[in-house]
């Protein structure tokens, strides 16, 4: 927990109760949030938070990838209603 704090220090993706209503905005980051149920259409998405996700707010590690955010431990999951 120690290791984690010192060179991840996670935080929430998402800093709402999972359960809740939320809308995702257009130009929301799909490697942050992921969109599950009936996804169809353009955002703005209307769904309910199942896991607020988590990223790191310290990132004290190499990267590996140009292309994904490093600080994203796990997406956020939204459905789609």
């Amino acid at each position: 927990k120690n290791s984690l704090k010192k060179y991840l220090n996670p935080k929430a993706v998402i800093d709402q109760n999972e359960g809740d209503s939320i809308t995702v905005p257009t130009d929301f980051d799909p490697n942050a949030i992921k969109l599950t149920g009936n996804v169809t259409g353009e955002p703005p998405f209307h769904g309910i938070l199942r896991h607020k996700g988590w990223r790191a707010s310290r990132l004290e590690l190499p990267t590996l990838s140009p292309v994904k955010d490093p600080s994203i431990l796990a997406p956020a999951e939204v459905e789609i209603m």
